[in-house]
């Protein structure tokens, strides 16, 4: 099992870390490809990951059809640290409230990023939008960080 401290430590990454990139398989054009895509993403305590999307984006279509999803927060060359995950995508069926706390909750993560006009999040129209819950099966962190050097580089978290 993992030590607590070690599952505390990657919740938290996850949850101040707000950029994602989401995989799921195609489903449209029948060759089922991998396609990824990046999302902004919130974890619960349970280290389940939510995003939304907009329902007319591939990601959307392919997860209506093939709920297998893979994700990884995280990293860059100054921070070596990441999440990789895989799990069971739920579409949220009615998310209008969902949607409505989201944004209250969050809308602050958008105004802080570099580029927020780029983002389909603030285009998003209610009746485009869904939200998407990911419930990880298979969950690693990864901690390349050299204040962890002579540790371990990977920890399974799910199944801990």
């Amino acid at each position: 099992m993992t030590d607590p401290k070690i599952r505390e430590e990657a919740l938290r990454f996850m949850q101040r870390n707000k950029i994602g990139v989401v995989t799921t398989i195609s489903t449209i054009s029948g060759s089922s490809e991998p396609q990824a895509a990046t999302v902004i993403c919130l974890v619960d305590d349970s280290f389940n990951i939510y995003f939304a999307t907009m329902t007319l984006l591939r990601k959307f279509k392919n997860i209506e059809k093939n709920n297998n999803i893979g994700i990884v927060i995280g990293t860059d060359h100054n921070f070596p640290l990441c999440v990789q995950a895989q799990g069971k995508a739920e579409i949220i069926k009615d998310p209008k409230d969902v949607m409505i706390d989201f944004f209250q909750k969050h809308i602050n993560l958008l105004e802080g990023l570099p580029t927020p006009e780029w983002m389909p999040l603030i285009k998003m129209k209610e009746t485009e939008m869904a939200v998407v819950k990911i419930k990880p099966y298979w969950l690693r962190w990864m901690n390349l960080d050299v204040k962890n050097a002579g540790k371990e580089m990977f920890y399974q978290i799910i199944p801990s």
